[in-house]
């Protein structure tokens, strides 16, 4: 049986809650239409509930769509939201062209992991969990249904992912501003680079100190970003960057290539999730999608 790897409820929510059925008829009774399957306001609103809910988490409770001078946040929040419900009926009806489904069978011995797992084989943490999220029990468990559907797609699509492949060995430090590059440089006159991340992991003053310099192990090549695609034939010892990152700007050193990497569990999923999200982007852009709402 597949294996079914189950992500944050953030993420399976991408794919848990967009209503479909015949093409709707007027814009005031839907929030989308995917290729003339609607989305309901029913499930948008959801969506935009546990979006609030999710946003508030990690922004020390504020109400980004209450709290005055977070209306570009807001806004985006619901594009996002509709989006991700956008993203899930796209994932249905390539699965149903292709004859993908989610049997009986597999619910079941999914749900029952899950219920034991994360709900304690206890009906009321299961209420109390859905409301907390504004859900309910039969919404947690379509969650779960839909992503076991985007998992079993994913990995249709990536059926002939290798195991092996060639990496690169790199080892990084990032910066944030011009002058900790220029200090950087300078350091890396006088040490090997592993050593000058180590030094600067140990200031309190340096971008490394926060995100953890120094070496990232084994990057399979066909995952690096577009724009880090000269890692892919830099001699070993050289160093290349810096690279635009999410944190600030990388400069990588090539501690050392392999044709014939043997790939990890970890890095095979994660290179699954990278065609699967490049995927859905495609057939975003060549669908006929008519939003309403957000």
């Amino acid at each position: 049986m597949l294996r079914i790897v189950t992500p944050t409820l953030a993420a399976a929510l991408i794919v848990a809650l967009a209503g479909c059925g015949s093409p709707a008829s007027g814009a005031p009774s839907v929030a989308a239409t995917v290729n003339g399957h609607p989305i309901s306001l029913k499930a948008y609103h959801k969506q935009v509930a546990y979006k609030l809910y999710e946003t508030e988490q990690t922004n020390n409770n504020v109400d980004v769509c209450k709290e005055r001078g977070y209306g570009a946040e807001c806004k985006q929040m619901k594009q996002d939201a509709l989006g991700d419900l956008i993203a899930a009926e796209l994932v249905r009806e390539w699965a149903a062209k292709h004859g993908i489904s989610v049997s009986k069978a597999e619910f079941q011995q999914q749900w029952a992991i899950e219920y034991k797992g994360q709900y304690h084989s206890n009906h009321l943490i299961l209420v109390a969990f859905a409301k907390q999220l504004g859900l309910t029990p039969a919404d947690i468990k379509n969650l779960l249904r839909e992503n076991i559907l985007d998992n079993k797609v994913m990995y249709r699509l990536t059926k002939n992912l290798p195991s092996v492949t060639p990496a690169v060995h790199l080892v990084r430090i990032v910066v944030s501003n011009k002058k900790e590059l220029k200090g950087v440089r300078k350091g890396l006159k006088k040490r090997s680079f592993s050593l000058e991340a180590q030094l600067l992991n140990s200031e309190k003053t340096t971008t490394c100190s926060l995100v953890t310099c120094g070496d990232i192990g084994w990057v399979p090549e066909a995952t690096l970003p577009a724009d880090q695609r000269s890692l892919k034939t830099a001699p070993v010892n050289a160093i290349r960057g810096p690279f635009p990152g999410q944190t600030g700007e990388v400069l990588f050193q090539i501690a050392g290539r392999n044709k014939h990497y043997q790939l990890t569990q970890a890095q095979q999923l994660a290179w699954r999730q990278s065609i699967f999200a490049h995927w859905l982007l495609v057939q975003r852009k060549h669908a006929k999608v008519h939003r309403y709402v957000a």
